[in-house]
């Protein structure tokens, strides 16, 4: 039988160790978004630390760390962010005076070939309601 079998990773890492591991996460995680010219615009203006410190909270309830969660539900929280996207939802407007951030391009999956290109779903053809084909081919008495 598998040891961690219905531990959570907060059980598993141990409460110390799994709180700066999540912390160690959230630093790069946004000092990386913070220094990103797409993603810069989000962060203006946010207190990173008070941010860092709802991530984690949130972090740790998912990963089995706290029994509940206090913060905003996902939809309040980011408000602000999609009131920053524009209405074609490519990113955050540009201020007054600044080019709008660039549209991210797709990256090349792995092995250097493109990423897949979704199709929409093949639709039946119509049937026409003069074409109707019995359901039994025996003749009825």
């Amino acid at each position: 039988m598998n040891k961690y079998a219905g531990k959570s990773l907060y059980e598993i890492l141990g409460k110390d160790i799994a709180d700066k591991a999540l912390r160690d996460m959230l630093d790069s995680l946004y000092e990386a978004a913070i220094s990103d010219e797409d993603l810069s615009p989000f962060f203006q203006g946010v207190d990173l630390a008070t941010l860092k410190k709802h991530v984690h909270a949130f972090c740790a309830f998912a990963f089995g760390g706290a029994r509940n969660y206090n913060g905003l539900d996902l939809n309040r929280a980011h408000k602000r962010v999609r009131e920053q996207v524009s209405g074609d939802g490519r990113g955050p407007q540009a201020a007054p005076g600044r080019p709008r951030p660039r549209t991210p391009t797709p990256r090349p999956a792995r092995g250097g070939e493109p990423p897949p290109t979704r199709s929409p779903p093949a639709r039946p053809p119509a049937r026409s309601s003069t074409s109707r084909t019995p359901t039994s081919t025996r003749s009825r008495r």
